[in-house]
């Protein structure tokens, strides 16, 4: 039986700046309902270490998963040994108190939900900085697409995982975008991040993200977006970090942003 597995943030395939869409139909393994996780810490200074905890449901049901309530969510630096219990301030989402989390340590997640445990680790890679952005048209089928490119120097000799995403006048935009540097090991980035979505105009606000990820989120998205997209020779689970079960993703991210008024 197909189960519905729906990230409540939009994910993205690798290599090129493609993009998939925001509800995702995924087979199980089994139709059993399953945790889903969408954990996240970042270094960002107005950030806070966030875990959105939902359940799974069966093909013939409803799109919307239910939340999960009531479970313990514990965050901890492994590299320094300190922990935080995290608060649900919705139902579903947990939340730190503002928390700057140091590129290079590692973060591990602990969440009880009922009789069951789960865990994950994620290490936050070093920053890459994201020098500027600038937008192009893109005719494609008819229609001009306005279309970002971000400016980076890949740091050389060492593997790279990038994460992007596209606010338009404070919104998230439904796509997110992500890339390896397999190509493109200390060049500058080139390459637009394709975006089919006609909605961003002359005159918007646009702000991109750039988050550098670790290979185990990286990983999960890649095979998010194969599933997706239909492109996996073996479709089935997407591959994630985390045990006992759960789908989903647990990342520690560094993040930097520029923004400009779209031509």
């Amino acid at each position: 039986m197909k189960n519905i597995f729906s990230i409540t943030t939009t994910l993205a395939i690798c290599l090129l700046f493609t993009a998939c869409r925001k509800v995702i139909n995924v087979d199980l393994n089994d139709s059993s309902p399953k945790l889903v996780v969408e954990g996240e810490v970042s270094n960002d200074s107005a950030s806070r270490m966030s875990v959105r905890l939902t359940r799974s449901v069966n093909f013939d049901q409803s799109n919307t998963m239910p939340t999960v309530s009531g479970a313990v969510v514990v965050v901890t630096d492994s590299t320094i040994g300190v922990s935080d219990t995290l608060r649900e301030v919705s139902p579903g989402t947990y939340h730190s108190n503002p928390y700057v989390g140091i590129p290079g340590h590692t973060y591990k997640l602990y969440i009880k939900d009922g009789n069951s445990e789960y865990f994950a680790s994620s290490t936050m890679p070093m920053p890459v900085t994201l020098d500027s952005v600038f937008v192009t048209n893109f005719d494609a089928f008819g229609k001009t697409i306005k279309q970002v490119t971000p400016v980076f120097t890949d740091p050389a000799g060492i593997k790279n995982y990038y994460r992007f995403v596209e606010y338009v006048d404070g919104k998230e935009i439904n796509q997110i975008f992500t890339f390896e540097d397999k190509y493109t090991d200390g060049l500058v980035n080139n390459m637009p991040i394709f975006n089919d979505d006609t909605s961003v105009i002359a005159g918007d606000n646009l702000r991109l993200e750039m988050q550098c990820i670790d290979q185990p989120a990286y990983d999960f998205f890649r095979t998010f977006s194969e599933s997706a997209l239909g492109s996996s020779s073996t479709p089935g689970n997407p591959v994630n970090n985390i045990s006992g079960g759960a789908l989903g993703y647990f990342s520690a991210h560094t993040s930097t942003s520029r923004s400009l008024i779209v031509p």
